[in-house]
């Protein structure tokens, strides 16, 4: 059960496809709407180590901003607690047994028993999203634990310098979030990371190192081809994403300027992404070399 603990939520996955991509780019863009406060989109991701990013929005944005608006961060003690609240499963639909092949599903107990000592039983008591992240640890170049993202710098920053902080994508969010998948939907991404963790963890590397290097051409191409990718990011599962932040970016937006941080994924791929819904809603969206 331990094992389990340890995962961090929501890690970003690419797999190995590895594409000419422009020079270019960003990963800072200025969101402008007439009525509403001229605000930050700054893409954040899990990466093995810190890189020169809160630096450089130190200097250049942080001090044209009243918010920090992270997307997530759920390796805070209460956030962790809430989560472990959340993982049990609600509906039959949503137990293992119930969403894979026999094959894959009788292949996934006997890696739960060895890599954890847990039973079938334990294992279907977990929601799809809960059983996804475990099988992901073996993929993780960054080590079983953790990675680092920049939103636990830009929440202590926030206190040293009393700028508001606050979460776009609560638990209660991401498990909303989690729960829209469908069946079909976690079949193919379960499936797919315990069948190709060599590819996956190839991927996870090739995007530590586009992003380290702030080359969003290079992220958006890996995000938009790679296969693995295609599944996590689907069409719908993106919408959906955009949904439930677009929303609270509108709100925020209307009294204070905002750094927010979204998840590239999220921000870059198929036609309902975030980048999308923001121009359909009025917004001028501005890439910013930084």
């Amino acid at each position: 059960m331990k094992i389990f603990r340890t995962i961090l939520l929501g890690l970003p996955i690419v797999t190995t496809v590895m594409l000419n991509a422009q020079s270019q780019s960003t990963l800072l863009w200025k969101i402008e709407k007439q009525g509403k406060k001229t605000s930050y989109v700054f893409l954040s991701t899990n990466v093995c180590s810190s890189g020169d990013n809160l630096i450089k929005l130190e200097s250049e944005v942080l001090p044209k901003v009243d918010v920090i608006a992270v997307e997530q961060n759920l390796n805070t003690e209460e956030n962790k607690k809430s989560v472990q609240n959340s993982i049990a499963v609600t509906d039959n639909s949503q137990k293992l047994k119930n969403i894979l092949s026999s094959d894959d599903y009788q292949k996934i107990i006997a890696y739960a028993k060895e890599k954890a000592g847990m039973t079938e039983q334990m294992v279907n008591m977990f929601k799809p999203f809960y059983v996804n992240a475990f099988l992901l640890m073996s993929a993780n170049p960054c080590g079983a634990t953790s990675g680092y993202r920049i939103e636990n710098d830009l929440q202590s920053f926030s206190l040293k310098n009393k700028k508001t902080y606050t979460e776009l994508l609560g638990v209660n969010d991401y498990v909303q979030l989690m729960d829209a998948g469908t069946k079909d939907y976690w079949k193919n991404n379960i499936s797919y990371i315990f069948n190709n963790p060599d590819e996956a963890k190839a991927a996870i590397e090739n995007k530590n190192k586009f992003y380290s290097s702030g080359n969003e051409d290079a992220l958006k191409t890996l995000y938009t081809y790679n296969q693995y990718l295609k599944i996590k990011y689907s069409e719908d599962m993106v919408k959906k994403y955009a949904d439930i932040i677009l929303p609270k970016i509108e709100k925020l937006t209307t009294d204070s300027a905002v750094l927010f941080t979204i998840d590239p994924g999220y921000f870059t791929t198929t036609d309902n992404n975030l980048y999308e819904n923001l121009k359909k809603a009025g917004y001028t969206i501005t890439a910013v070399t930084f």
